[in-house]
């Protein structure tokens, strides 16, 4: 039984950090499909494809409208040349064109995983944890100029 508590303690923190590669605000709004995209389990909810969506917006990827694609902030996401030559092939133009709604953002995303899906997993906790921790320098950063 402490086993199971202590366990269920550090995922409970790892998903509070972003540790396991997920979009916090994003993850948020996922309601009863948050465990799946935890888990990297791809299926055909709205919220989940939705999750997606959000991500490429709230990273300033594309704009909420849709229209172009900010190359460079999409293949920050990915960590290795490998990754980037994957993602590369994912912009197939029927894609890109419709990533500001959740079909295609989804589809985009699935991939990129279906390409390569351990080291996916590591770029994408990578960047997030990246991006968590530059949030926490800053705003310690802003307290000590105060």
């Amino acid at each position: 039984m402490a086993y199971f508590l202590v366990f269920t303690l550090l995922v409970g923190i790892t998903s509070v950090l972003g540790g396991d590669g997920t979009h916090p605000k994003c993850l948020s709004k996922a309601g009863d499909q948050a465990n799946n995209i935890r888990n990297w389990s791809f299926n055909d909810s709205k919220k989940l494809k939705c999750y997606y969506q959000c991500l490429l917006i709230s990273e300033n990827i594309i704009p909420r409208q849709g229209g172009e694609l900010n190359g460079k902030n999409y293949f920050k996401l990915f960590n290795t040349e490998e990754l980037q030559a994957n993602a590369d092939n994912c912009l197939d133009y029927k894609l890109v064109s419709t990533a500001h709604q959740c079909d295609g953002a989804y589809e985009i995303f699935k991939c990129n995983y279906n390409a390569n899906p351990g080291e996916f997993k590591k770029s994408m906790i990578a960047y997030f944890d990246n991006k968590g921790n530059t949030k926490k320098s800053s705003k310690k950063n802003k307290k000590s100029k105060n």
